[in-house]
């Protein structure tokens, strides 16, 4: 039996055999005799004593070699395409007999193995061939280099560094190959006895990638998907998933190096699993976590136990803090309630279970920790008398509740809840009451306190005003109230009570960042407020971006854009005088000029195309130009002379400089400030010369509405930015991580508004207030945008969720958002407002925080830009405080809630809530909805600009970018209506304000308006058609101010209602709870209408869906699809797949020692010498999620005879698992390779790099017969070892030298008759410059073995085609380089070789082509045959030259052509 053989044994075996076959096989069969009866006793010698063959663990022994080549066609593992014979027949016919079936020259006509069992021998070889004849092109670059160190006092050693890289294409399946290499070799050489000798070692690595087709890559996302981004028509044909698809190598390489680098983030982060890209993660865990769905609809109901809750609100405390008394003024509301006829033994085992402190001497004090044990019952209270007194703060142990913390106010008002868990009994209850004084260095000190008050709770609520009595002797006051909670009605909610107690905590975070949301953007409504207006100078601002301001580049490419469009949709008659191009214009001796003068000018003597542009001609501003020495102390002003102005002398007596003005036939440019040309007429000339002259127009009135109206193009500076950024990061900041390359801050729309009222220009301050207004109604739709964002990231994980029920990741957990440091979390408070942001996810329950903070990248949060004053990220989310769940009337006990989103259930409920009669008939039910609202103002984002010319005007559609749009999804718009209503309210008040403004401004028509105007003012005065918009050109001032008069009033309410709309957001909490717990409860019951509605079919349909496992592996698979193609759309479609295309890589890494010449990886031609390697692979996908690697050991070596031979040996051992079990896997391979022919071709090659992957035509036995592939030393050797495996691997090798030297005989036999005619052929490319064409075949046998079972053979025979191009340059002596090119085409020959060994020792027949065969098989032999004689003497086999007349056939390849019907029988050989 063969176990796995140590790394010595398979080097000793190896190079035992390498050393025996091919130590002198270079010399005369008389010189190899004589040196293996010396050389080759003397090792048989060596091995009998040690017994190393027969004793080592290892040895293959003769018993398992028997047989292993038995029936080894049946067996064989075909190299070749597995499809290619169904899909390609063609095959050359050179060499082909007239007889061959015409259906082998037919594609895709019958099935290979049909013809191959129906057809004689020569068929199924021919049949065979036609399988190879499709080459494999592969193109190969190398580099190598040579160092002589005996310049360096280092004499004979050399050190060699050679790197290749080769890329192959298989032209059956399509599919990409890479391989790379590189070799050190340190190389040392002497001489012996005058004889030169060298020795060496080398280190290597290599590094092979194949890109994988479907049927070998089944696992991989690229091929689960296939059929999303392949055409219709692709889908479905057969060799879909034989092939691979990607377009061009560099695919499977990016595939390897991303697989590789995301591999290494894995073992640096600890993962278990790598994945390509986070889609493909997501994907791979949707089917496990979808799993749970079922048990929340399994698990059996749970009946609750009956108990009563008594809702008891903190309101308010008055004449409580003061500040003489108490440095600290952060109170808190503490409540104890019990029963009142409950004895103080029943509540303290009720509320706390019996243990803990019972009495004041149980409360200790904590050194180490400066705090009191037990917290929660507990309080640390200071004492000039006792420095550590710890107070037991229950009176009569009852259940403890506390409100938050309240920040520096002295007149607290909390408005918090918490439901205490009472037992049946009566309505009487005692409660007793604190107000605290929390400081976080002296603890927590009472600042008043009421006794024990006992009190009857009716069926209504009841308020009490509790007098506390303060430290210093006054009374304060404390408003509580009391009320039973109404039960819920409705089914008990069994597992399901998890998932609803994490969408009410999701829900009450969701709600609690309003306020401060709200607050942040009020601000800006606050003209005192400048904190964050940094690098916007308000003073020349034109009103736009001010709800999302952009940097001056991006502000200028977006008005840009605009500018284009309007210009590019101009259309207008042609002047038939106006030239259409250049050739148009032509000199005019006559004129001196070109012709015709209107539309054409002249640059020299060459004439072009004028571009047309009306320029208003204005006087030369005085105080901004001055002219030779009145330019002396006026340094503010620009001299004349360097603008293109003249100066002229004073025109009259007043006065006394010289002026500036513009030459003949020029006039000023306001917008740009120097002398042009005199304006022309834009409706004439050609199509674009009216363009250009529309859009110069269009860009000059925008240019000055921003200088007159004045957008400041002051950005505040980009490193600043990136220093914030820095800053940002060291106070490690939520989202500080993530770089910021726009602003988009919202600025101050007060500051705006005033400096507008400051213009002197009343059309300035129309453009400013117009553009205003528009800025509020972006700004609003904006709100309501992040709105719903924050409601996203909170029930979707996702800011930008679109809605999807199917894009919802299966799970999350929420936001950590209570205190999670110092006294504050013992107490069971917390601050309100909390200055902590959210850093952390929860485990298990909503006060129970996750190990690790959330990185940037899987921050929700740090992925939506919100509107802020802030520019940094970080910043944008500073609302984002903890906001922990305190309103008790949803749940009782808000710590212990459930913290594990399971959003495909409420998505899927209120999904299903929108078909009932019920959801139909609730607003915003309506089919309208089904995909959502967009909300947004098409007046804002399309408008009117007009431009006039000589008493002609024309209107352009104006598309504007900066404004804001936003989709309200159903299933937001299903859960909470009332919010869809607010803003419907607001959006229908400000839609009449914009279009007011629109219309008054000239940029909206009646006839377009949404919605009716607001004032009268606006359908008397503000008409816009062509006549009025003309007429407005040369209106009077009156007009133009009551114009603006009547834009800052309508800019004025539209603020208004703005803040009115940011003000309702920040109180929206109350309403969107009641929304919500009209949908889904209040979380007790299942009670909400997405549960009882028509009937609760909606909530069986649901059931169904998500509450069995066939269903949810279906969905798992529906979704997984659904993900893939919205990516996939997403992306544009411009890739051919989300997925890299499935990749097979190998790596290997060896080193070893060399006897002779070191091998040369960049040329063809083999080194000869004896090399010994010991190799370690690596292999594996770049599919696969695990990163276990398939990992073996090898021994290999080899020896060149010659430079066209070389004959290798490699024996590998790896342990596999099998079934659960570690099975060793041992190999065995032979290898044999020799050049065929070598051909100088000088400058005969003429192919294209382009060409490389086309080139080649198929192989025909011709060019194999040429070649004489079955007489080459490579075959020769491996039918030997084919035809006696024993020969090599029998212990007899231990113990008969005379069996192996004679083996070893035979074999240097056949190389030394082959050795004359390829020692002339393979010569060295050692020259400045070679080209040479190369046809080598390469046999490999194998044989592996998997623990006890028997060897499996392998055989692979492949014939290539290479053209090397070697370039060589150096220093003589010191360095040599070459670089060398390869193209190479590649052919496997395995199938026909199977089927030329099989025939030859099956001997099924004794015709003419087995004939043939047998006679070919000996060395020097020809086949001589007549093929016009019909007899038995039409063959012969002789080494001598056949007769005249009669065809020879020196090669296996040339047998098809034998033709032999007559059964002779005779004895072939003469």
């Amino acid at each position: 039996m063969l176990m796995a053989p140590s790394a010595r044994s398979v080097l000793m075996y190896v190079c035992g055999i390498i050393f025996l076959v091919g130590s002198r096989a270079e010399r005369t069969d008389d010189e190899i005799s004589d040196v293996f009866q010396t050389e080759g006793t003397f090792w048989a010698r060596q091995v009998s004593a040690s017994d190393w063959i027969t004793s080592r663990k290892g040895v293959l022994h003769i018993a398992e070699a028997e047989g292993v080549f038995k029936n080894w066609r049946a067996q064989l593992e075909n190299a070749n395409c597995r499809n290619c014979g169904k899909q390609q027949t063609s095959v050359s016919s050179a060499g082909l007999t007239p007889e061959m079936p015409e259906s082998l020259l037919e594609e895709e006509t019958q099935d290979v193995e049909e013809i191959m069992q129906s057809s004689g021998p020569p068929t199924r070889v021919l049949k065979a061939l036609a399988h190879a004849s499709m080459p494999q092109p592969a193109l190969a670059s190398c580099l190598s280099m040579a160092l002589d160190l005996s310049a360096l006092g280092i004499p004979g050693v050399t050190l060699r560094l050679a790197i290749r890289g080769e890329v192959a294409y298989t032209l059956c399946t399509r599919c990409f190959s890479w391989k790379a290499d590189a070799d050190f070799a340190f190389e040392w050489g002497f001489a012996v006895l005058g004889a030169p000798l060298k020795f060496g070692f080398h280190v290597a690595g290599s590094l092979d990638l194949k890109e994988l087709p479907c049927e070998d890559a089944a696992g991989s996302h690229f091929c689960r998907f296939l059929n999303v981004v392949l055409p219709p028509e692709a889908q479905h044909l057969a060799s879909t998933r034989s092939r691979c698809h990607s377009d061009s190598p560099f695919e499977s390489l990016t595939a390897f190096i991303k697989y590789q680098w995301q591999r290494l983030r894995t073992q640096t982060r600890g993962d278990g699993q790598v994945w390509a890209n986070d889609l493909e993660k997501e994907l791979h865990a949707f089917s496990d976590k979808m799993k749970i769905y079922p048990l929340l609809f399994q698990d059996p109901i749970r009946a609750t136990k009956s108990s009563r809750i008594l809702l008891a609100t903190c309101i308010k405390g008055t004449d409580l803090l003061v500040r003489d008394v108490l440095d600290a003024n952060d109170p808190f509301c503490q409540l104890e309630v019990a029963l009142a006829d409950s004895t103080l033994e029943e509540n303290y085992k009720r509320v706390y279970g019996g243990t803990g402190p019972k009495k004041l001497g149980d409360c200790t004090f904590d050194v180490r920790t400066r705090q009191c044990h037990n917290l929660d019952r507990c309080l640390y209270k200071p004492s000039m008398y006792k420095r550590r007194l710890c107070r037991l703060v229950p009176e009569f142990m009852g259940e403890l509740w506390r409100s938050s913390i309240l920040l520096d106010t002295p007149t607290p008002i909390w408005k918090e809840s918490h439901g205490f868990k009472l037992p049946d009994g009566s309505n009487d209850i005692k409660m007793h009451a604190w107000v605290y004084d929390f400081d976080a260095h002296k603890g927590s000190a009472t600042i008043g306190q009421n006794f024990t008050a006992r009190v009857t709770v009716g069926p209504e609520p009841l308020t009490l005003s509790l007098g506390l009595k303060r430290q210093d002797g006054r009374q304060g006051e404390l408003l509580v109230k009391l009320e039973w909670l109404k039960p819920e009605k409705g089914e008990e909610p069994g597992a399901l009570e998890g998932p609803l107690q994490a969408m009410v905590a999701a829900l009450l975070g969701f709600t609690g960042k309003l306020p401060d949301y709200a607050d942040e953007l009020l601000d800006r409504f606050n003209a005192a407020s400048a904190e964050y207006d940094e690098g916007v100078d308000y003073s020349s601002i034109s009103g736009r971006y001010l709800a999302r301001w952009r940097l001056a580049s991006a502000r200028e490419n977006l008005q840009q854009k605009e500018l284009d469009e309007m210009s590019e949709a101009i259309q207008d008659e042609v002047d038939p005088h106006a030239p259409l191009t250049p050739e148009g214009c032509k000199w005019s001796r006559e004129s001196k000029q070109c012709e015709p003068s209107l539309y054409c000018t002249s640059q020299g003597q060459t004439c072009k195309l004028k571009e047309i542009a009306e320029k208003p001609c204005h006087d030369v501003p005085a105080g901004e130009f001055c002219c030779g020495t009145s330019c002396t102390g006026h340094s503010s002003k620009k001299q004349c002379q360097n603008v293109s102005m003249v100066c002229l002398a004073p025109s009259s007596f007043f006065e006394s400089a010289k002026r500036c003005a513009c030459s003949p036939g020029k006039c000023y440019d306001e917008v740009e400030q120097t002398c042009k040309v005199v304006p022309l007429d834009c409706t004439r000339g050609n199509p674009q010369q009216q363009r250009n002259c529309e859009k110069e127009k269009l860009f000059r009135r925008f240019k000055q509405r921003q200088q007159a109206a004045g957008d400041s193009t002051h950005s505040f500076s980009i490193w600043h930015m990136r220093l914030q950024d820095l800053e940002a990061r060291f106070e490690a900041r939520p989202c500080s991580s993530i770089q910021i390359r726009s602003d988009e801050r919202v600025l101050n729309f007060q500051r705006t508004f005033q400096s507008a009222s400051a213009r002197q220009k009343p059309e300035d301050r129309s453009s400013v207030f117009t553009e205003l207004v528009i800025s509020a109604t972006n700004l609003f739709v904006r709100s309501v945008a992040d709105v719903q964002a924050m409601f996203n990231i909170y029930f979707a994980n996702a800011a930008a969720w679109d809605d999807d029920c199917l894009t919802l990741v299966p799970s999350f957990s929420n936001f950590f958002e209570f205190e999670d440091d110092g006294e504050v979390s013992h107490l069971g408070t917390q601050w309100r407002p909390s200055s902590y942001q959210l850093t952390h996810r929860v485990r298990g329950k909503v006060s129970e925080p996750a190990a690790e903070p959330m990185a940037d990248e899987e921050n929700p949060w740090c992925a939506y830009t919100f509107a802020s004053v802030e520019r940094q990220q970080s910043g944008r989310i500073h609302f984002a405080r903890r906001d922990p769940p305190l309103q008790a009337d949803l749940f009782v006990s808000p710590r212990e809630l459930n913290g594990t989103m399971m959003p495909h259930l409420w998505c899927e409920l209120a999904r299903k809530l929108r078909s009932t009669p019920e959801g139909r008939n609730r607003s915003f039910g309506e089919k309208r909805y089904e995909e959502g609202w967009a909300v947004g103002f098409e007046a804002a984002c399309s408008q009117l600009a007009f431009t006039a010319t000589g008493g002609e005007g024309r209107f352009h559609i104006w598309r504007r970018y900066d404004c804001e749009k936003v989709v309200l999804g159903s299933a937001f718009l299903t859960i909470f209506p009332s919010f869809a209503a607010k803003v419907q309210e607001t959006h229908s008040a400000l839609g009449r304000l914009l279009e007011d403004a629109l219309q008054c401004a000239g940029q909206l028509s009646q006839g377009n308006r949404q919605f009716k105007p607001h004032d009268p003012y606006v359908t008397e005065s503000c008409a816009v058609d062509i006549e009025s918009m003309l007429k407005r050109e040369n209106e009077e001032d009156a007009a133009k101010q009551r114009r603006a008069e009547f834009l800052a009033v309508t800019a004025s309410a539209a603020l208004s209602t703005l803040q009115r709309w940011l003000k309702e957001i920040s109180d929206m909490g109350t309403m969107l709870r009641m929304d919500f717990e009209a949908v889904f409860g209040r979380g007790h019951k299942l009670s909400g209408l997405a549960f009882t509605a028509d009937a609760g079919k909606g909530f069986q349909q649901v059931k169904d869906m998500l509450g069995r496992d066939d269903a949810i592996q279906q969905r798992s698979e529906t979704v997984q699809a659904h993900l893939v193609q919205k990516a996939w759309r997403t992306r544009g479609q411009l890739q051919k797949s989300l997925f890299p295309p499935p990749v097979h890589y190998t790596g290997a890494l060896e080193g070893g020692i060399v006897v002779g010449r070191a091998k040369d990886i960049c040329s063809v031609e083999m080194a000869q010498g004896v090399r010994f390697d010991i190799v370690n692979q690596r292999s594996g996908v770049t599919f696969a999620p695990t990163l276990v690697q398939e990992e073996r050991l090898c021994a290999s070596g080899s020896f060149a005879p010659l430079k066209s031979l070389e004959i290798s040996i490699i024996a590998c051992t790896r342990a596999i698992d099998i079934d659960g079990k570690s099975e060793a896997e041992t190999s065995f391979a032979f290898r044999f390779k020799s050049i065929l022919s070598v051909e100088d071709l000088g400058k005969k090659l003429q192919i294209k790099m382009g060409e490389i992957f086309t080139q080649g035509s198929k192989l025909g036995t011709s060019e194999l017969a040429k070649d004489k592939v079955t007489s080459s030393p490579a075959w020769l050797l491996a039918k030997s070892l084919l035809k006696d495996p024993t020969a090599i691997l029998s212990e007899a090798l231990a113990a008969s030298s005379e069996h192996l030297k004679e083996q070893v005989n035979s074999i240097g036999h056949k190389i030394s008759k082959l050795s004359s005619k390829f020692v002339g052929a393979a010569v060295g490319i050692d020259s400045f410059l070679s080209l040479k064409d190369y046809h080598l075949l390469d046999v490999q046998l194998g044989l592996t073995k998997v623990g006890d079972a028997p060897y499996y053979p392998t055989f692979q025979v492949e014939f290539k085609k290479v053209t090397a191009a070697g370039l060589g340059v150096g220093m003589p002596g010191l360095l040599n380089m070459k670089i060398t090119a390869h193209v190479s085409q590649a052919y496997d020959l395995s199938e026909v070789f199977s089927e030329l060994y099989h025939l030859l020792v099956d001997k099924q027949d004794q015709k003419g082509y087995s004939r043939c065969l047998e006679c070919l098989d000996a060395p020097g032999y020809k086949f001589c045959f007549n093929p016009t004689v019909s007899s038995k003497q039409q063959f012969t086999c002789q080494q001598a030259a056949c007769p005249p007349g009669w065809e020879t056939a020196v090669d296996a390849t040339e047998c098809g052509t034998v033709v032999s019907d007559d059964g002779n029988e005779d004895d072939l050989f003469t």
